[in-house]
């Protein structure tokens, strides 16, 4: 079917012919056909409502995306790049470790901007095969059989694994070991160690090229004499800098050379091709001077590090592991099992299993606290782990019973929404050719009985929606989508992702950067109408409740408080917060599966809790079931509230995240009654028995992982920028760890970061944050003052800081 077909589909009140159709804008009420659909020359779908109604307006009335009015993107043939040479890099014990491998481009004349030559990395399997990488994680494998860091476009059924970080070792290592007392040269390519061993002298260079020596490489260079020759470009010789400081202190003596007569970007193999020789370059070699810490980049002046400390971090956090008594016995089987089996942190599966038990239940089930304050169930939760931490098998397990409870509503539905659709068809069918019979007529008295009766059509076929399939878990949404489902899903939704899009989607990807953030902060608080506005109408939700569960790396919190009204409206503080610590480096090999009866226990309890049905009042109207708090529980939540109250303050440990500390009341609240529910779900019946008072027990739990969420909610804000000082903080020290000056001035540090500050008063609170934490000292200004300008204030960096 052509997505011109699935729209004629979905559109039934059009009139079609051939590519063409004409009809109704599904955008408004019309009194006339106004819309009409046809096919560009270029593939693309061409719509158009005649009164004015915006595509973005038609495309959310439909619902389609504007991506399904475009025709499929055609593949675009690939550069082939052919192996031209492959550089073994081997350890001590001259096993291959991984291969630097040359690629030159196939078919340059059709391919006139590609990249003549590239270089790759890669690594045995074991199996025969090779991994394109050698940092650590999650690899796919491809149809040859090889290993491949995967992207967004790789598809899921993909064979997958994980592979650690290989052993890194400078080129040729075993022919360097060999010959202890000679002098190695060290250049920028496996091409020029090549082309020096070829005249007998002892070589090495690092994978990647310029800039990426490792502190390791150097550890084979102790008390031995080398001798660095950069490239003729700037990279180059930073490059030669950064081997000859990471060195210093390991090599007996370090020597840069550069050659002279180069052209730009000019290596050691063209001075060879230009005429050089082994013996001129030794004699050059010895008659360079030797390499000194101050000849490091202008400024630069040596310190002694035994009048320094290391420096203070500036966020010390360790937040607690989740307490898993807290959890009910079934549930914390589920939990301990998941984690166990794909030797993940516990409270990535406790964390997200917590938001599936709210989802569950959400909007039929509220809890009150006392007369006047009550909560909705459904939450919101993101825990941050680094890549190769398995989020997406803990998300997909945790997630499966709500899966197969949403088929299950799909099969036992699907006869009565097809059956309601074709209704809806018929009418919208009679109402067309109601209005064309009328409008063809020419007897005045006919023409106006066929009006009243299409009047009559229209006011039948406005009593009914189109009725489509049961929806219960999304995954990668627009907001515009996420109310237009909570319309048709009777105003409940669930969002569980290992990816962190949803905040781009929030922010505006997909509507020209503009932040459109009501429908998720309604759908946390559930206390007010949500109204969704077509051209020609608006559609309400009462109480809507979005639950979401995210895991995603810790990247993607980082800058989410500067987007527009992600704090100063509050959807920030609506997450709880976990970042527990990574598992990976300290995980089993062969973990044992999880017990099936927790696995099965768990997604019983859950659709039990599902299958719960909102009370129908007197009045016929459908309201959520209330469960109370006993009196006990009640006085633990109200020490609770006393006890964060002044956390809340100027001096308080929440007072950089009010915003959060403020609504955790409310979150314990909604915590205590998920606690209760799971507590009961093997007996629930909403027929019958309802366990409608939470115990103090329950509340006391509940605010344990209310108090272990305040740490990790600190760094989760500390990761994300809250703390502007300590933000601009860092920025400097960026610069200083890319400049790495071993003294500098103010007015120096303000021309290297004027991207941040504009004004150099700005700058001074990063700069007192920086000599806080013991990263800088300002210099000794005892000296006399001397005539003329006053000199700029100048700080000596201390040399214990970690090299980038």
């Amino acid at each position: 079917m052509t997505p011109l077909d699935n729209l004629f589909q979905k559109i039934v009140t059009l009139t079609r012919a051939n590519k063409q159709g004409k009809g109704y804008c599904p955008a408004h009420k019309d009194k006339t056909p106004s819309f009409s659909i046809d096919r560009g020359a270029d593939g693309r779908i061409l719509m158009k409502c005649h009164t004015g109604c915006t595509i973005d307006a038609i495309c959310a009335a439909i619902p389609c995306d504007k991506a399904d009015l475009f025709p499929p993107k055609q593949p675009q043939a690939k550069p082939k790049y052919n192996i031209e040479r492959a550089y073994y890099y081997k350890d001590e014990n001259g096993n291959l470790r991984f291969q630097v491998v040359r690629q030159r481009l196939a078919d340059p004349a059709k391919f006139p901007n590609e990249s003549l030559k590239k270089f790759i990395q890669r690594r045995p399997d074991g199996a025969g095969g090779w991994i394109y990488g050698l940092s650590a994680g999650e690899y796919a494998q491809n149809k040859s059989g090889d290993w491949y860091k995967p992207n967004s476009k790789t598809p899921p059924t993909a064979p997958r694994k994980d592979f650690g970080e290989t052993q890194r070792v400078p080129y040729r290592l075993p022919e360097l070991l060999a010959s202890p007392g000679a002098t190695v040269f060290i250049v920028e390519g496996e091409k020029d160690v090549d082309r020096l061993r070829s005249l007998g002298l002892t070589a090495t260079c690092n994978p990647g090229g310029a800039g990426k020596w490792r502190d390791e490489y150097s550890d084979p260079l102790i008390n031995r004499e080398i001798v660095i020759i950069p490239d003729n470009d700037q990279p180059g010789e930073d490059h030669a800098q950064d081997v000859a400081a990471k060195s210093h202190g390991k090599a007996s003596k370090i020597q840069i050379l550069p050659l002279n007569g180069l052209k730009s970007k000019g290596d050691v193999s063209d001075w060879l091709d230009n005429g050089g020789d082994a013996d001129q370059l030794c004699q050059m070699a010895d008659a360079a001077p030797e390499w000194t810490p101050a000849q490091a980049p202008a400024g630069n002046v040596q310190v002694d590090p035994d009048d320094w400390e290391p420096p203070a971090p500036f966020y010390v956090f360790n937040p607690p592991d989740f307490p898993l008594d807290v959890l009910s016995s079934w549930k914390r089987s589920f939990v301990e099992g998941l984690a166990s089996s794909t030797q993940t942190p516990p409270d990535l599966a406790a964390l997200l299993s917590i938001a599936i038990c709210g989802a569950a239940v959400a909007r039929n089930v509220r809890i009150e606290a006392r007369a006047g304050w009550d909560q909705p169930l459904n939450i919101y939760a993101v825990v941050a782990l680094a890549s190769a931490n398995r989020k997406s098998a803990v998300v997909s397990e945790v997630t499966r019973p709500l899966s197969e409870y949403e088929r299950e509503l799909i099969l036992r539905e699907r006869e009565r929404i097809a059956e309601q659709a074709s209704e809806y068809r018929t009418l919208a069918g009679e109402l067309v050719e109601l209005e064309k019979r009328a409008a063809k007529e020419t007897d005045i008295i006919k023409r106006d009985e066929l009006k009243q009766e299409a009047k009559a059509k229209a006011r039948e076929l406005a009593a009914r929606t189109m009725p489509v399939l049961p929806k219960l878990l999304v995954a990668d949404v627009t907001s515009e989508v996420v109310a237009t489902i909570l319309v048709e899903q009777n105003g409940r939704v669930t969002l569980v992702s290992a990816e962190g899009g949803v905040f781009e989607n929030m922010a505006g990807r997909y509507s020209n950067g503009v932040a459109n953030i009501d429908v998720w902060l309604n759908g946390h608080s559930g206390d007010d109408d949500l109204r969704v506005d077509r051209r020609d109408r608006s559609e309400h939700v009462s109480q809507p409740a979005i639950t979401i569960g995210l895991a995603v790396q810790p990247d993607v919190l980082r800058g989410l408080i500067e987007k527009p009204g992600f704090r100063g409206r509050g959807l920030l503080g609506r997450f709880f917060y976990s970042l527990p610590q990574s598992t990976v480096g300290r995980r089993k090999v062969r973990p044992g599966a999880m017990p099936d009866e927790a696995r099965r226990t768990y997604q019983q309890n859950i659709k039990r809790l599902a299958a719960i049905t909102p009370f129908t009042n007197d009045e016929g109207e459908t309201v959520p079931r209330i469960i109370r708090l006993s009196k006990d529980a009640d006085d633990y939540l109200a020490a609770f509230e006393e006890k964060i109250e002044p956390m809340l303050g100027i001096d308080g440990d929440l007072s950089n995240i009010g915003d959060w500390g403020g609504k955790l009341a409310g979150g314990a609240l909604r915590l205590a009654g998920i606690l209760h529910l799971a507590e009961h779900a093997a007996t629930l019946d909403c027929n019958g028995h309802w366990p409608a008072e939470v115990s103090a027990n329950t509340m006391k739990n509940a605010i344990k992982i209310a108090e272990y969420l305040i740490p990790h909610a600190q760094a989760a804000y500390a990761e994300m920028g809250a703390d502007s000082k300590i933000e601009d903080a860092k920025f400097l020290l960026h610069w200083i760890e890319k400049t790495r000056p071993t003294e500098f001035t103010k007015r120096e540090a303000f021309e290297g970061t004027k991207s941040r500050f504009k004004q150099v008063v700005a700058m001074e609170p990063a700069l007192k944050a920086l000599e806080d934490h013991g990263y800088i000292r300002t210099e000794d200004t005892s000296a006399p003052n001397r005539p003329g300008r006053r000199p700029s204030q100048k700080f000596i960096v201390n040399p214990l800081m970690s090299r980038p």
